[in-house]
């Protein structure tokens, strides 16, 4: 086949499928169900962040290595992903706490 008439077969299969109401109905839904899973996701480490924060102040203290969990691998994604309100001063509070290095809650380290 020449390129012409490569063009002349591609040219309309390319506008119908572009201009056609199918694909834009199918990258909108794409779009709208990964928004419903980063809030779903932000939901969830909020949740976390609430839930772990309020242990530990109540405890009064946090461990090093909890808090690089709970810093790392929950507070700082959840911001990046737009998280912010009562996660983000719980985790303040949580910030204030004591530190103690590892093991000196009178747990055996592992």
């Amino acid at each position: 086949m020449d390129l012409t008439k490569a063009t002349e077969v591609a040219g309309p299969m390319i506008s119908a499928l572009l201009g056609g109401s199918g694909l834009w109905v199918w990258l909108q839904s794409r779009a709208s169900k990964h928004h419903a899973i980063d809030d779903l996701i932000l939901g969830i480490a909020r949740t976390r962040i609430i839930t772990l924060g309020r242990y530990y102040l109540e405890r009064g203290y946090i461990l090093i290595d909890e808090y690089d969990d709970f810093y790392n691998y929950l507070y700082k994604p959840y911001v990046e992903m737009g998280g912010n309100g009562l996660g983000k001063r719980i985790f303040e509070e949580v910030e204030d706490l004591p530190m103690l290095p590892k093991g000196s809650d009178g747990r055996k380290e592992t």
